[in-house]
């Protein structure tokens, strides 16, 4: 097997990074919408609610469960940190992600039915999050051809047995535990079999000093994106709240097209994280902002282009999907794109200030943001509805994307002075 899994996954003459990264973002994007669509289609609006709120909750406790270490992980071109206590740290975290997820349902009183479909989905994302370590280290040892392929294998044959499971069973339960096993079996099959290839089998032991380390090294990051997840999904939350699960579902429709924006960024970003960071190791700062204003210049034709085919046809193919009378939500729509184009604006300066090691800094944006979100959006949401709560997601995202743009163009001028001093 192991041979196998190497011939497959290693020993390739042509790595075809550009593809497997827009494979693996394409399926990990597109998973959600696509187990959105068949369960609206099979078990209707309400069950289809109750997925995208334990989507919102899985995908916001998952930073928790990765502790948010990707970038960090694979820009440490210098392996100052082992495989070993990247993999300490991991299961630290899944296991802290596991008691939050049970704390969450009980906070939110949630009923058994509705707990367990959330409970579900974050096992699912906590083993994600382990496999995640497997991934940066390919990224790490500048294989990002591997990390995308095994996460694409992975993803695609987890999506594909719940939706045969929501098919030929009616059963949103087990579709979703499904997902984790299927996962977990190919995450033995591929990445245990090739990690050896990357990294020295090493004993597992633990290096506190190291461990604790990446933990005050991750500690803004993790809350920075803890926030920000909670910032995203602050909008469904109040829906949920306030308003009834199916529309949760339609409001989780009108976000897709968000999804978009930041699907095609990611093939342009996370494949530049390791060459941003060798270009800052080798003082290229020119390299860096030219490569800064590339990728904002990419976000803006990217929103443009999403805004004028979901304005033209976008809405309509949506709502015959969805079976869903999209047209009166233009607007909410648009204020949605917005904030979605500035959620990616602000990603870039993320992984800028990450890969400069000034990630404390962060943590500004986000605190505002959060503070703004748990004050306004509820107000929105019972006053305005759908239409106040995306102008405040829009307003909201503007405003983290020009805090961290602020602070991502004064560390770079010191470097730049720094660079002249040297």
């Amino acid at each position: 097997m192991k041979t196998i899994m190497r011939k497959l996954f290693v020993d390739v003459k042509k790595k075809n990074v550009f593809l497997w990264t827009a494979m693996s973002g394409g399926i990990i994007s597109a998973s959600s919408v696509i187990t959105l669509l068949v369960l609206t289609r099979v078990l209707g609006l309400t069950e289809a609610g109750i997925y995208s709120i334990a989507l919102s909750v899985s995908q916001q406790l998952s930073s928790i469960g990765t502790y948010c270490l990707r970038t960090f992980h694979s820009s440490d071109i210098n392996k100052k940190y082992s495989f070993n206590d990247y993999r300490n740290l991991r299961i630290i975290s899944c296991i802290a992600m596991l008691i939050v997820s049970i704390i969450w349902v009980w906070v939110y009183h949630y009923d058994g039915y509705k707990a367990s479909i959330v409970l579900t989905l974050c096992l699912y994302k906590v083993v994600q999050s382990y496999c995640d370590l497997y991934e940066g280290t390919y990224q790490r040892n500048n294989r990002f051809d591997i990390s995308g392929k095994s996460s694409f294998t992975k993803e695609c044959a987890a999506v594909v047995s719940s939706i045969i499971i929501i098919c030929l069973f009616h059963n949103l339960f087990f579709a979703m535990l499904s997902m984790s096993v299927v996962y977990l079996v190919l995450f033995f099959v591929i990445d245990v079999n090739i990690i050896d290839c990357f990294e020295i089998k090493e004993k597992v032991k633990c290096n506190w000093h190291n461990i604790c380390s990446l933990l005050v090294v991750g500690f803004p990051i993790v809350v920075n994106s803890y926030l920000m997840l909670y910032i995203n999904n602050s909008s469904k939350y109040a829906i949920d709240q306030y308003c009834s699960e199916a529309e949760v579902a339609i409001f989780n429709v009108l976000y897709m097209p968000i999804f978009c924006i930041n699907l095609l960024m990611g093939f342009v970003t996370r494949p530049l994280i390791t060459v941003l960071a060798v270009k800052v190791e080798e003082k290229k700062k020119k390299d860096v902002r030219n490569i800064l204003l590339k990728e904002i210049g990419i976000v803006a034709i990217i929103t443009l282009v999403v805004i004028l085919g979901m304005y033209t046809v976008g809405l309509a193919i949506l709502g015959f999907l969805y079976s869903m009378e999209l047209a009166p939500y233009k607007t909410e729509l648009l204020l949605l794109l917005f904030g979605g184009a500035f959620y990616a604006t602000y990603t870039i300066f993320y992984y800028v200030i990450t890969i400069l090691r000034k990630q404390f800094t962060l943590l500004v944006s986000c605190l505002f943001g959060a503070g703004v979100a748990v004050g306004l959006i509820p107000f929105l949401v019972k006053n305005y509805g759908m239409l106040g709560v995306s102008a405040g997601y829009a307003v909201i995202m503007f405003c983290i994307m020009m805090i961290c743009r602020f602070f991502t163009m004064i560390y770079l001028k010191k470097y730049d002075k720094t660079e002249r001093k040297g």
